[in-house]
């Protein structure tokens, strides 16, 4: 039904004094197209940061590699009269780091913060941050249209 993104609209008043409000400049007849108004609802709203849609970052994927890789190698590498205890205490324990280093990097990366290192629980926080904006935004969109459609009564 609509020619362009759903976000863009074209309301006009006919003859009548009807107001109309749709999706496509198309659907607006030819005599009204000149006193058509382009209404955008969230414009400019978008947010400013990284798209998560676009392309696997090689970096992080090679950085959780090499973690792995290290974490292999070093448990092979303990000798096997140590006790159990104290290599999973070792490999646990830089386990932590290297994840806690990861999640940093992957919070700087998307331009949140400059430190090193943090918890799975921060950024669980931040994407509900996220979401939370963009149900606002919807939101703010919605009470648009429903003004457009209260104009068109």
């Amino acid at each position: 039904m609509s020619d362009g993104p759903r976000n863009v609209y074209y309301r006009y008043t006919d003859a009548s004094g009807r107001l109309h409000v749709v999706d496509s400049l198309s659907l607006v007849p030819a005599s009204e197209r000149g006193s058509v108004e382009k209404v955008e609802l969230g414009a400019g709203s978008a947010p400013s940061g990284p798209s998560l849609g676009g392309a696997p970052d090689a970096r992080s994927f090679v950085l959780g590699a090499v973690a792995a890789l290290a974490l292999i190698a070093l448990f092979r590498w303990l000798p096997r009269t140590m006790r159990f205890m104290l290599r999973f205490g070792i490999v646990a324990g830089l386990a932590a780091l290297l994840l806690s280093g990861y999640f940093g990097w992957l919070r700087r990366s998307a331009g949140h913060t400059d430190s090193a290192l943090t918890t799975p629980q921060v950024l669980i926080g931040d994407a509900k941050g996220a979401v939370d904006k963009m149900n606002e935004r919807m939101r703010a969109q919605d009470q648009q249209i429903k003004d457009i459609e209260q104009q068109s009564k």
